[in-house]
């Protein structure tokens, strides 16, 4: 089986004792049979290892530290959730509003407390809000970093977690401009509509900076426009522009899109247990540039 290797952050990946090479967000991959029980090392820098054998168990329970998505003739593997080996404090902001205290701070991860007089909660955040600023607005708490955009409320609900390339509030909306595709300059402007206990999207558009490299990813885009609640009739043809909704229900609660090799085919993941997801394949049937219809 083909085995795909990668991680959040640069590792040395072992297999079976053997360095096999660095791995980040660029996959490296390996001929493996889950039956000879190869034994798995993602080893970072600053942080403890990942190790695992890798058996077909990984098909029904996800190894500690690792995402796993099960396509028709391969696995891919993310290592993302590392322990850190430095546990030492150390605070990076701390704001303070209505006697609700928010502070943001490193203590092996990059974690978020926010304490009020009824509730006390802690975040652990992504590694790039290691550098953030914390601001209130409309009883709302942000988090924002260089590419990245949090918001919580006061009860330690997340309500909104994206990179996102520039974003704007008026009163109660919030405008952000998010990177989908970035080797192809594909963003999405969205609309929300913020109150204490959702930021509901109302809008989003794609775009894209450069066309002229989309050949060939009609599917993903139609897929990925599905995905993110992006309009949807600019694929579809005029027989299909009724049917929108449907198309959404038939497609069902994925996570992620992957392109294939095969022209109009994409898999689309779907959550099986935490960490661990399944993939279904859909292929579009293409007439003058629009899709006249969507099978498994």
């Amino acid at each position: 089986m083909k085995i795909y290797f990668l991680s959040d952050r640069a590792c040395a990946l072992r297999l079976g004792g053997l360095y096999f090479g660095v791995v980040d967000n660029f996959e490296r991959f390996a001929q493996i049979n889950l039956s000879d029980r190869v034994f798995v090392e993602f080893i970072p820098e600053n942080a403890l290892p990942i190790t695992f054998f890798l058996t077909d168990e990984i098909l029904r329970e996800p190894p500690r530290g690792c995402d796993v998505y099960i396509l028709r003739d391969a696995l891919v593997l993310y290592a993302r959730d590392f322990t850190p080996t430095d546990l030492s404090l150390r605070a990076i902001a701390q704001i303070s509003e209505q006697s609700c205290v928010a502070t943001l701070f490193i203590q092996g991860n990059v974690q978020l407390s926010i304490q009020t007089p009824e509730n006390f909660f802690i975040a652990t955040l992504p590694p790039s809000f290691c550098q953030a600023e914390l601001f209130f607005h409309a009883d709302l708490l942000f988090v924002k970093a260089s590419e990245m955009l949090g918001i919580f409320n006061k009860a330690g609900e997340r309500l909104f977690m994206e990179k996102v390339l520039s974003y704007s509030i008026d009163g109660d909306i919030l405008t952000a401009r998010l990177p989908l595709l970035e080797s192809l300059g594909r963003v999405a402007d969205c609309e929300y509509h913020l109150s204490v206990s959702e930021c509901r999207r109302t809008r989003c558009v794609l775009s894209q900076a450069r066309a002229e490299r989309l050949e060939g990813l009609f599917a993903f885009s139609f897929f990925e426009s599905a995905l993110i609640g992006a309009e949807l009739s600019i694929f579809l043809s005029d027989e299909m522009q009724s049917k929108a909704d449907d198309i959404r229900a038939f497609l069902g609660d994925f996570v992620a899109v992957l392109p294939t090799e095969e022209e109009n085919c994409c898999a689309l993941f779907y959550k099986k247990k935490e960490n661990l997801f399944e993939s279904k394949y859909f292929t579009l049937s293409v007439e003058n540039g629009k899709i006249i219809d969507i099978t498994t």
